[in-house]
């Protein structure tokens, strides 16, 4: 017996709520239910990858201008001031700007949005996965139903058919 699969959470960007577990986990009978519901909410998640490919963007931004602040601040005497210690060559005050707790704060805020857009795109392939999975799934159905019968006895008394009519 295999171990069940955890339910997903649901994903929430600015209020706005995605029930990812329902859209993986339901077996979409045809493939225009899925064809509604999976490239709508593609289309969602895709909006928000933008957004979240924008916010990363302006953190780095932050990051980058703190540490510069940081950097200016320590180099005019606040090293000493902090008690950094030490000889205040170009490498101690990097590295004291990297302890810094503003400097700190904005790399978690990077960190974060860069975890919510690696999220963001592996739910974006979980999506497309189902929705190719269900439209294969279709196709194939179409096919058991619309074929011709494979049986060689059948097609041996359809070519029967075939050859009497003549």
């Amino acid at each position: 017996m295999k171990p069940p699969v955890p339910r997903l959470s649901k994903f929430t960007i600015d209020g706005e709520t995605l029930d990812l577990d329902y859209l993986l986990t339901t077996e979409f009978e045809n493939v225009s239910e899925a064809a509604e519901k999976l490239p709508s909410a593609i289309s969602w998640l895709n909006w928000k990858r933008a957004d979240m490919v924008e916010q990363v963007a302006l953190a780095e931004r932050r990051l980058k201008e703190e540490e510069a602040r940081q950097y200016f601040e320590l180099r005019n005497g606040a090293f000493e001031e902090r008690n950094y210690g030490g000889k205040m060559t170009d490498k101690a005050v990097l590295l004291a700007v990297r302890l810094e707790q503003s400097v700190s704060r904005a790399a978690e805020t990077l960190a974060s949005w860069q975890a919510m857009l690696a999220r963001i795109y592996g739910q974006v392939d979980a999506l497309q996965a189902k929705l190719d999975l269900v439209r294969t799934s279709e196709a194939t159905r179409r096919r058991l139903f619309t074929a011709p019968p494979t049986d060689p006895e059948l097609e041996e008394l359809s070519a029967d058919n075939d050859t009497d009519n003549t």
